[in-house]
């Protein structure tokens, strides 16, 4: 009868034993944020995957700031949609031309929060404007010479005169 106590003792320590490591494991999560793409002076695409073991995300998204503000700068883009996805990616489209940024993609799980490594890049410099040198007008981009300049006073005036002669033949 004591070797059944024991040996039950024994199986019943096992299985709590067991029970034990699986609640209490750490989450195996690994999240990788790739370089950034498409970037134009004011966007960038980011995108970001993560792998599991099977633990719930409850959120998953990116941090992004400008590469010379201070860490608690970051931006959060939240991703809607299906956690399920391991694959997930987010266009930025109010960046600021020729500025460098760091970005990093982030899963949310009950334990907490998991970051990939931070990217870097830098949007590309702003479209050059046209120029206002050569008398050019930014409304119209219409390069205005003498002529053109003094065209409207030479019509009008074009207009007095023949209206003078005009006038003049019929008082005859």
């Amino acid at each position: 009868m004591r070797e059944k106590s024991v040996s039950f003792l024994c199986t019943l320590l096992v299985l709590m034993a067991c029970f034990c490591v699986s609640v209490f494991a750490e989450e195996t999560i690994t999240v990788t944020t790739s370089p950034a793409d498409t970037i134009t002076d004011t966007s960038a695409i980011l995108r970001g995957v993560y792998y599991t073991d099977g633990a719930d995300i409850t959120e998953r998204g990116f941090a992004y700031k400008p590469a010379e503000t201070g860490d608690e700068d970051y931006k959060k883009v939240v991703m809607h949609g299906d956690n399920s996805v391991t694959k997930f990616g987010y266009t930025l489209d109010t960046l600021i031309p020729d500025t460098a940024y760091t970005a990093m993609a982030y899963v949310k799980t009950e334990s907490g929060v998991h970051y990939g490594l931070e990217i870097e890049f830098r949007t590309l410099a702003a479209p050059a404007k046209p120029s206002e040198a050569a008398g050019e007008t930014p409304e119209t981009g219409i390069v205005e010479d003498a002529l053109t300049a003094t065209m409207p006073m030479l019509l009008m005036l074009s207009m007095a005169l023949s209206s003078m002669v005009l006038f003049k033949n019929k008082a005859r």
